[in-house]
């Protein structure tokens, strides 16, 4: 009498059973390395972001500290070293973030923030010059690219009426002190999208000074 043999091959239900199984495996792993790479990119984006925040918002605050309330005379009488507007900046200040000749030279330094297209520019020249005020001249560089947009507001606590109030624009004819704080506000640019950050406040601790 012959003996049955219980070897047989894979049917073929049970092969495509097989694949489908080894399918849906690799599906979820890919799926799980997907979102393992999107999360570490997002990661990576955010600390970026964050880094670029933190420069730009360094090295305004460092140059807006060190203002200092200089008065020169001038034949209409003395003349604040300040010019404040709703899209602009100058100032006399001690602190400075460039290396050129210039701004190792001692003393004190004019420096103005603007915005040209979307870079945020400083201009900088010798407080002393008589041109001050003028558009032209001074060493420029750029201190961030991608800045949408900026805005100044100042803090008047010295107001002779009494009165405290923040205004966009802080005139040196009508002006002979600095305004208590500068509000600093940033859209910028990242990865196509556009980013308010949140306003930077920064104390001026020297108002007045000696004339």
């Amino acid at each position: 009498m012959r003996k049955r043999s219980n070897n047989r091959g894979f049917t073929l239900l049970e092969l495509i059973i097989s694949l489908a199984i080894s399918g849906l495996i690799l599906v979820i792993l890919g799926s799980s390395m997907m979102l393992s790479w999107r999360a570490e990119e997002k990661a990576s984006e955010r600390q970026e972001l964050s880094e670029r925040i933190r420069i730009i918002t360094q090295r305004i605050s460092w140059m807006l500290r060190g203002a200092y309330p200089f008065q020169k005379a001038t034949p209409e009488g003395r003349m604040l070293y300040f010019e404040g507007k709703p899209d602009s900046l100058g100032l006399v200040t001690t602190s400075v973030i460039k290396d050129q000749d210039l701004i190792n030279s001692p003393g004190l330094k004019w420096v103005k923030l603007y915005l040209d297209g979307n870079k945020l520019m400083v201009q900088e020249k010798l407080f002393f010059l008589k041109d001050i005020f003028d558009e032209e001249g001074g060493r420029v560089y750029t201190m961030a690219d991608d800045i949408e947009e900026i805005s100044f507001e100042y803090f008047d606590r010295d107001n002779p009426d009494g009165e405290e109030d923040w205004t966009d624009t802080w005139d040196p004819k009508e002006k002979d002190y600095l305004p208590a704080i500068i509000k600093v506000s940033i859209k910028m640019k990242f990865k196509e999208r556009v980013i308010e950050l949140p306003p930077l406040m920064v104390k001026i601790e020297a108002t007045r000074g000696v004339i």
